[in-house]
């Protein structure tokens, strides 16, 4: 991707930009790995379609992608360090022309 944008900045941290960097006139590169979500909705009349074919549809053609990012809500425990870790998910959906 850098090569792509040689001017960008790869930011290295999964937190959201604070104000500085939303402002700034650099160009900053945030990349995630992504799920698709699939839009099929009618499921019950898709039963005699091979799986194949059914998992083709659910991540081709989609429009709504999620990621999950991890953050701990208020102190961290250290006993326990899950008893403060929360999951944060982003829904990206695109627009089609």
């Amino acid at each position: 991707m850098l090569g792509e944008f040689p001017q960008a900045i790869a930011m290295q941290h999964p937190n959201q930009p604070d104000d500085s960097l939303l402002q700034s006139d650099a160009q900053y590169l945030q990349i995630y790995a992504v799920t698709p979500v699939s839009d099929i909705t009618d499921v019950p009349q898709l039963e005699r379609v091979p799986e194949r074919i059914k998992s083709f549809y659910r991540i081709n053609n989609v429009t709504r992608f999620h990621y999950d990012r991890p953050f701990h809500k208020g102190p961290k425990d250290r006993e326990n360090e899950f008893r403060s870790l929360w999951i944060e998910r982003t829904t990206l959906i695109l627009s089609r022309p």
